[in-house]
This record gives structure tokens, C-alpha cells and sequence, in this order.
């Protein structure tokens, strides 16, 4: 777990300042998962969680671009 400074979101069911924790999930499913059922079980993510963000960067070797998904 780390504490990023991060960007304003605004959704459907509200408005979330930047700032909070961050996991940052492996490049494979099980070692993803494994990540998130230790937060879930370590009571980082429960029934009063209020918004949880996943981003990514994918990079087109063809084109040289990044994209922030």
C-alpha cells in the first residue's frame, strides 16, 4: 500500500478528491486476485468502500504511443 496525492474524479454517484491508497496489481490473474483477496481480506475493500479506480498504460510498439486507460 502506498498514499498518492492523485487526480479529482468526478462520477456517477459523486465527486471524489485526489489522494488516498494505492495496490498495484501484478500482469498476471492470479497474482492479481491473490492481491485483491488480501485487501479484502485485510479490510482495505468492504461494504463501505467508497470508489475503487483502475487504471492502465498500454503502449503500441507500431505507432510508439502510449495510451491512460
Amino acid at each position: 500500500m502506498s498514499i498518492s496525492a492523485g487526480f479529482l474524479y468526478v462520477g456517477e454517484h459523486g465527486v471524489y478528491s485526489g489522494g488516498g491508497y494505492t495496490a498495484t496489481l501484478n500482469n498476471t490473474l492470479s497474482a492479481s486476485l491473490q492481491t485483491l483477496e488480501h485487501l479484502r481480506s485485510n479490510n482495505w475493500l468492504d461494504n463501505r468502500t467508497r470508489a475503487v479506480f483502475m487504471e492502465t498504460v498500454l503502449y503500441n510498439p507500431h505507432a510508439n504511443l502510449f495510451a491512460v486507460v
